[in-house]
């Protein structure tokens, strides 16, 4: 159905659906950085700086060093994965959005708008592995730099 074909009950219940998608985008975008995001890159980062710490008053080992690129490793996956989350949430809502427009102009059926909305960030495998890259890297780190230091 389009806009024009849909009466006041149907065309109320829309942009009701409407509204709570481009507010529920907001917030999962805004979730995702805030927490997903934010512990993983302080758990790295910050072990990052302990391990880096600790070569400057102690020296390096093997252990040390392998533990330092796991840490540097993991902050680099939680940074790429913030950055593919942001833009793949960005593109979903503005291609919703730009839908959304079509079918209030009578361009679209609100069936298709549905369908490319569901299609839209097939994706959420990488942001899940990349979460789990990161994480692993941490506790990677913690069991190959917790021998050196003795």
């Amino acid at each position: 159905m389009k806009s024009r074909d849909a009466s006041n009950n149907e065309r109320q219940a829309i942009d009701t659906y409407i509204e709570a998608r481009w507010s529920g985008l907001r917030a999962t975008w805004t979730a995702t950085l805030d927490r997903v995001v934010g512990y993983l890159f302080t758990l790295n980062a910050g072990a990052l700086a302990g391990t880096l710490a600790y070569v400057a008053a102690k020296g390096s080992s093997p252990g040390v060093t392998r533990a330092l690129w796991a840490f540097v490793l993991g902050t680099a996956a939680v940074v790429i994965r913030g950055a593919l989350d942001y833009y793949s949430t960005e593109r979903a809502f503005v291609g919703f959005r730009r839908d959304v427009e079509a079918f209030r102009r009578n361009e679209m059926e609100w069936e298709r708008v549905i369908s490319r909305d569901e299609g839209r960030n097939p994706r959420d495998w990488i942001f899940h592995a990349l979460g789990w890259v990161s994480g692993c890297c941490f506790f990677l780190g913690i069991v190959l730099g917790y021998p050196a230091l003795k």
